[in-house]
């Protein structure tokens, strides 16, 4: 495999990971705009998205886990930097500079959406509750 291929199998996960991050960011949002929450969730959703975004930054550039004490990668829950003990030493094999790029975006952006997740829900139920109403 040639390290094109390999940059567009990285692709293959990080793509969808940032399509549900992106998605989940945006409806919880929307559905505050729309109205689908009420009002005291405004300050809640503010709370969630100032922590998602210390939990994006925390995913993107400061999770490191060290695999039993032969792979060190940064990076959650996409790896962005990866490190083999080979040798006495720590050796790079990091994914492609593309993988890496969106792979750190998607990292962020996951944190937050992981946050936001309660919100989602919440308007989810609400929107169930209205779609679906109890029977008599």
């Amino acid at each position: 495999m040639n390290s094109h291929s390999n940059s567009l199998f990285g692709l293959v996960f990080v793509l969808p990971l940032l399509a549900v991050a992106v998605w989940i960011f945006y409806t919880s949002w929307r559905a505050l705009a729309r109205g689908e929450l009420s009002p005291q969730w405004r300050l809640r959703l503010i709370v969630l998205s100032v922590i998602g975004i210390g939990l994006g930054i925390w995913f993107a550039f400061f999770k490191v886990t060290e695999v039993p004490e032969q792979i060190r990668f940064t990076g959650f829950p996409i790896p962005t930097e990866l490190y083999r003990f080979t040798d006495g030493e720590w050796r790079n094999v990091s994914p492609p500079r593309l993988v890496v790029i969106l792979g750190t975006l998607t990292n962020f952006i996951t944190g937050v959406a992981a946050a936001l997740l309660p919100a989602k829900l919440a308007a989810f139920i609400n929107q169930a509750k209205e779609t679906f109403p109890k029977r008599p």
